[in-house]
């Protein structure tokens, strides 16, 4: 049964005709793009030697594991926040890789073998055993780093992608489930043939109008509850947010790591009980 309807079709065209989208300013012919893969891959790379060495510390700061994501979090809107969930918070405990030898040799092992060449089916098999280990708060926050060594395979994540994602599929998928993530990149492949032609075969490029259409989604509710003046206001503003947004983030690291989860978001994202109660 397609699960493509009008409204997606008119938003991808939207999105792609749009000279300033993320599509256009780094999909398309970025070689900005092609330099953060390659930077990206030979930081996992110092990673999993760190690890295999055991210089890779007990913390996120300082750790080969920053530098990553540092270079994740400089190239689009669409990543900042990637970082956080990395975050070592020692009262939480997690993501507990840190100061735990056996999950931190874990993760290393993970990453070491997505680095081979190695089919879907095997990496989804790489996942479900990271899965297993049940180390606390490592969740698919991880995608990220995986989308970088394999853009065609896996989508990258974060939480205004799958509250677009549930917008546009009027689905209900959750943070912090490795099963959630793999069956929304399995709806999100599924799309993506039913485009004809396909979006890309860069499943990153399927994030970007999940991005833009929460984002706008979230000013249009905040508009119910403006002036006209208010909204024309917030209006501009959110254009030039847009556009900001799809061009390279300046060079810079995000705020510094908090010892909390703040919202229930975050405590989703880190596979925590919700303060919802839920």
């Amino acid at each position: 049964m397609p699960i493509v309807k009008d409204d997606l079709r008119q938003l991808v065209s939207r999105y792609k005709s749009d000279p300033e989208s993320v599509y256009n300013t780094w999909f398309i012919e970025s070689q900005a793009r092609l330099k953060a893969f390659r930077s990206i891959r030979r930081g996992v790379i110092e990673v999993v030697k760190a690890v295999r060495e055991g210089t890779f510390g007990n913390d996120f700061k300082g750790s080969p594991l920053e530098t990553v994501l540092d270079g994740i979090t400089e190239q689009k809107q669409v990543f900042e926040g990637a970082a956080h969930p990395f975050y070592w918070k020692p009262k939480l405990r997690i993501p507990d890789i840190y100061e735990n030898e056996e999950n931190k040799r874990a993760f290393g092992q993970f990453l070491d073998r997505c680095l081979g060449n190695l089919s879907a089916d095997r990496m989804i098999r790489e996942i479900l055993w990271l899965d297993g280990l049940h180390v606390k708060g490592l969740g698919p926050a991880v995608a990220n780093i995986l989308y970088f060594l394999c853009p065609t395979v896996f989508p990258p994540f974060s939480t205004a992608m799958v509250r677009g994602f549930n917008a546009l599929f009027e689905d209900s998928k959750k943070l912090g489930s490795w099963t959630e993530y793999l069956s929304m990149r399995d709806v999100i492949i599924k799309a993506n043939s039913e485009l004809q032609p396909a979006l890309s075969t860069d499943l990153g490029a399927f994030s970007g109008p999940s991005f833009r259409h929460w984002c706008r989604q979230v000013n249009n509710r905040s508009n119910q509850y403006c002036s006209t003046g208010t909204r024309a206001r917030k209006a501009r503003e959110s254009s030039e947010e847009t556009h900001r947004g799809d061009t390279a983030r300046p060079a810079g690291r995000e705020r510094a790591p908090q010892d909390t989860v703040s919202s229930d978001d975050d405590r989703e994202i880190f596979g925590l009980q919700s303060s919802r109660g839920f």
